[in-house]
């Protein structure tokens, strides 16, 4: 029975060394966790410590509805992008946020830690009304966000995400849309890329 034991416990050793040394998840990261990406076409003044001051005191409210288009990525520790939307996703939301926050995608993602997100919104186009706010006595206006010659704007944003097996990690985009609508040409309706980009804000919780 010794000299058995004595032969099984180098075996015994090895695979113990394997299962430690695995490079996986551990503890508390092990596993898959759920990830729910929203959006949002805007916020009640107050409602959003992102929301902007000069947002808050735009003139007017800008009603109608907002279509996007969009991929959405959380960069890992290591620097690697994970990308959370399977593929382009899309949503159409109350330009005044009046529907809150509409599911944009859903997915699963590593159970681990992501300190940024990049949005890359292929289409943004809106049929807005709101005379004040968008300079068109009390009219309506087609407008549409511009993506120039790499056909897709990019938002990036710094955020604190712990996504635990598990549980349900969520990005909220807020489209914060009364920035940027009364940017767009009176003539053309389209409404350049910094403006739009500079708006959007991400929330993760």
């Amino acid at each position: 029975m010794y000299k058995r034991l004595s032969t099984m416990l180098p075996g015994l050793l090895l695979l113990s060394t394997a299962a430690c040394t695995d490079g996986g998840p551990t503890g508390a990261e092990e596993g898959k966790a759920a990830a729910e990406v929203r959006v949002h076409g805007d916020a009640p003044s107050g409602a959003s410590e992102s929301r902007s001051q000069s947002s808050s005191e735009a003139t007017g409210e800008v009603e109608g509805s907002v279509d996007v288009q969009a991929r959405v990525y959380l960069q890992t520790e290591a620097g690697h992008w994970v990308e959370v939307t399977n593929g382009a996703a899309a949503q159409t939301v109350e330009a005044s946020g009046s529907d809150d926050f509409r599911l944009l995608a859903s997915s699963e993602i590593e159970a681990r830690s992501y300190h940024r997100v990049r949005l890359e919104f292929e289409s943004v186009r809106g049929e807005l009304s709101g005379g004040l706010a968008l300079g068109i006595g009390g009219g309506s206006a087609i407008v549409h966000v511009e993506t120039g010659s790499s056909g897709q704007v990019t938002v990036e944003r710094e955020v604190d995400v712990a996504a635990h097996a598990g549980t349900t990690t969520r990005l909220d985009i807020d489209l914060n849309t009364a920035q940027w609508a009364g940017a767009a040409s009176g003539t053309t309706g389209v409404v350049a890329e910094s403006a739009f980009a500079s708006a959007v804000s991400v929330t993760a919780h």
